[in-house]
């Protein structure tokens, strides 16, 4: 089973990785991934999320992805917001 990685972040457009995470590894017996794996794959997806949109400029100043430094990022929960999509829910610290 793969699932959909969403983002909503205010000022950018939606965006959405279709069937970008496997929640069973591919084995004969389709073992479940760790968590560990997953949250590194969400990780991965939400940097390319961050790449992509930062040089599109946001409507939103105060959530311009120019002033937030990645490293600032924290992934918090993952959400499911329906079958198979899943939704990031990340806290920014602002040093």
């Amino acid at each position: 089973m793969r699932v959909t990685l969403r983002i909503h972040w205010p000022g950018y457009q939606d965006w959405r990785f279709e069937n970008g995470i496997d929640v069973f590894d591919h084995t004969h017996n389709a073992n479940p991934q760790t968590l560990e794996r997953i949250v590194q794959k969400v990780a991965r997806l939400v940097r390319t999320f961050y790449d992509e949109m930062r040089v599109n400029g946001s409507r939103e100043q105060d959530w311009c992805l120019d002033r937030i430094n990645f490293d600032d990022l924290y992934l918090v929960e993952l959400r499911q917001v329906s079958k198979g999509s899943w939704q990031p829910v990340i806290c920014w610290s602002a040093a």
